[in-house]
C-alpha cells in the first residue's frame, strides 16, 4: 500500500508516495547520515535525470543498503542457502561483488558535504520573524 507524505524539495512543498517500508528505510537513513528526509529527497532529486522523484528515491535506498551488504551479512542472514535450493539454481562462480550505483555514489558524496555543513536541519518551514 501507497502512503503519501508531503517533502519539501529545495525549498518547494510536494507529496511523494512510497511504500511504508520505503518510509521506514528513508527514515533510517536520515537517522544513520544525521540528515532530514527532505534533505534527502532534495539531494536526490537535484541529480535525477529523467525519472519521477519516486522512483529516483527507490533507486537510492535499494543502493544505499546494498553498499552496506557484506558477504559476512548475508551468510549471516542465510541468503544465498534458501531461495537459490527452492529455484535449484547454483550459484554462479565470482559473483560476490555487487555492481556500482552511480545514482548512489553521487548522492553519497552529497551527503557527505550536507554533514559537514553547520546544524541548520530540522529547521521549520516557517519563516523566521525578522528582527
Amino acid at each position: 500500500m501507497l502512503v503519501s507524505r508531503n517533502v519539501t524539495v529545495s525549498g518547494r512543498r510536494t507529496s511523494i508516495r512510497l511504500e511504508q517500508e520505503m518510509w521506514d528505510c528513508m527514515a533510517e537513513i536520515a537517522r544513520r547520515e544525521r540528515l532530514s528526509i527532505h534533505q534527502i529527497a532534495s539531494v536526490v532529486a537535484a541529480i535525477r535525470q529523467g525519472s519521477s522523484l519516486t522512483a529516483k528515491l527507490r533507486v537510492f535506498i535499494v543502493g544505499y543498503f546494498r553498499a552496506a551488504a557484506t558477504e559476512a551479512g548475508h551468510a549471516h542472514a542465510g541468503h544465498g542457502q534458501s531461495l537459490a535450493g527452492l529455484a535449484g539454481a547454483r550459484p554462479v562462480p565470482g559473483k560476490t561483488e555487487a555492481p556500482s550505483n552511480a545514482l548512489h555514489d553521487s548522492v553519497r558524496a552529497r551527503i557527505a558535504l550536507l554533514a559537514r555543513e553547520p546544524a541548520k536541519r530540522a529547521v521549520s518551514a516557517r519563516k523566521r520573524p525578522q528582527d
